[in-house]
C-alpha cells in the first residue's frame, strides 16, 4: 500500500503504522466491516487528528490564514455587500443587479 507523504507527516511514520494496525485489527474483529461508533467518537477522532496537525507551525499558519480569509469573506462579501448594494438611500440595486455583481465577482 503506497501512501502520499507530506513533509509534516515524515516524522509520524510510527504513528501511521500504529493506526494502520489498529484499523486492520478492527476489521478482523468486525468481520471486515468497521462498526459505526457514533458522532462523539468521530468528533474525538477528528479533534485528535487536527490537534496533531496544528502542532506544526507551518500548517498552523496556513490554516489560520485560510480561516482569516473565510471570516473576511463571510463578513464582507456575503453579509455587508448585499446590504450596501440594496440600501434604498445608497445604490438601491434590485435583486437582479445584485446577482449581476456576484456573477462579475465570480469571473
Amino acid at each position: 500500500e503506497s501512501e502520499i507523504s507530506f513533509p509534516w507527516q515524515q516524522g509520524n511514520q510510527a504513528e501511521r503504522k500504529r493506526m494502520r494496525r489498529k484499523r486492520k485489527k478492527l476489521k478482523e474483529i468486525d468481520g471486515g466491516e468497521q462498526k459505526d461508533e457514533g458522532v462523539m467518537t468521530s468528533m474525538q477522532d477528528a479533534i485528535s487528528q487536527w490537534s496533531k496537525l496544528l502542532a506544526n507551525p507551518k500548517v498552523r499558519n496556513v490554516v489560520m490564514m485560510n480561516g482569516f480569509y473565510w471570516v473576511a469573506l463571510a463578513g464582507s462579501q456575503m453579509t455587508l455587500l448585499p446590504l450596501i448594494l440594496t440600501d434604498p438611500s445608497g445604490l438601491a440595486m434590485s435583486a437582479t443587479k445584485v446577482g449581476e455583481v456576484y456573477i462579475g465577482m465570480s469571473l
